[in-house]
Formats: structure tokens, C-alpha cells, sequence
């Protein structure tokens, strides 16, 4: 399913910006699955967003930590067409987080999801994270909502 997203978003994409941009996040999700099947790791749940029409939106990658009390995200990736930054990607990124929060909550892990500081901390502080150490950033699933409702 990963390598058909990847050959689908390449042809679709409308610029070599958007498709690296598209590609770096699928490539962490891969590493992600490759790393499990090595051993290295659980294997990550995979939540896909999809178009009416079939195609893939969006896909989030990531797994429970009791230990820690959250739902950590691996990795998001967002279709070439859409930008983090835009309305319509906040709105996709944003179900899908919906699918991490909901993993968290049947984990026992009150709903709360986190992620890793990086590159793309504006997007994910515009969805509702906050930085709770150097290293990483959560939300409390339902009840910590970035500007969009």
C-alpha cells in the first residue's frame, strides 16, 4: 500500500517542491515499517485519509506507549497537493490526528498523542501540540484543538 501511495503522489504531484516535501514524510514512514520488520520496534498502526474518490490524502504512522501515557505519531504525511500550512491540509492532518487520538484512548492512554521536535514544529503547534521538554511535543487528544474546529 506504501509503494502504491508513493508512485500515485509522484505522478500527482504538481512540482518537485511539493512531491520532496511529500516524499521526505513518506520515506520516514517507511523507515518506520522497515525498522519493524527488522525487530528493531513494534510495528507502527497506519491510519490512511482518503478522497471520495479512493486516493490516498494523508497517512499517519505510529504506535502506543503505556509506559508514557500517549499515542506516539512516527510520522504524517500529507498528499503533494495539500500544504500543512493550508486550511484543507490542517483539515486532513487533523482526521487523521483523530485516529491517533482514538488509538490512545482504546491504549489506555487517556487520548493524549505526541510527537517528536523537528522540522515542522509550526504545523504541528498550529494543530495543537505544545513542547513539554526539548525533545518532544503532545496534545490531549480532543481537548487541546489547533485554530481550526
Amino acid at each position: 500500500m506504501l509503494n502504491r501511495t508513493v508512485s500515485a503522489w509522484r505522478r500527482e504531484a504538481s512540482s518537485d517542491d511539493a512531491w520532496e516535501r511529500a516524499a521526505r514524510a513518506l520515506a520516514a514512514i517507511r523507515h518506520e515499517f522497515w525498522l519493524a520488520d527488522c525487530g528493531h520496534q513494534p510495528a507502527p498502526r497506519l491510519a490512511v485519509g482518503q478522497w471520495p474518490d479512493g486516493r490516498v490524502a494523508g497517512l499517519l504512522a505510529g504506535w502506543a506507549r503505556p509506559a508514557l501515557r500517549d499515542f506516539f505519531i512516527a510520522g504524517i504525511a500529507l498528499h503533494p497537493s495539500l500544504r500543512p500550512a493550508d486550511p484543507i491540509g490542517l483539515r486532513t492532518a487533523e482526521t487523521l490526528l483523530t485516529c491517533a487520538m482514538d488509538a490512545s484512548i482504546e491504549a489506555g492512554c487517556g487520548g493524549w498523542i505526541a510527537c517528536l521536535t523537528g522540522q515542522d514544529d509550526d504545523c504541528w503547534r498550529a494543530l495543537g501540540f505544545v513542547a513539554v521538554d526539548p525533545f518532544t511535543l503532545r496534545r490531549l487528544g480532543y481537548f487541546q484543538r489547533g485554530p481550526l474546529q
